[in-house]
């Protein structure tokens, strides 16, 4: 392959270079991208680690309409 490029002309081996820069940047950005989570059933388990006792208790505001 280095014989190949070697046999290009100045301004195609530039090209090559961008392309290669091009591919370089799009793999570290895939690497470095966050993993994609998908929430399923269940998926919120464990993320409320606290909810006061009256939560389900009607609230004074809407005492009125009740």
């Amino acid at each position: 392959m280095e014989k190949k490029i070697a046999g290009l002309p100045e301004n195609l081996k530039i090209e090559v270079e961008h392309f290669i820069d091009n591919l370089t940047k799009t793999q570290l950005n895939e690497m470095n991208a966050a993993p994609e989570i998908k929430a399923g059933f269940g998926g919120g388990k464990g993320l409320i680690i606290y909810m006061s006792d009256d939560f389900d208790a009607p609230l004074e505001d809407f005492k009125d309409y009740m």
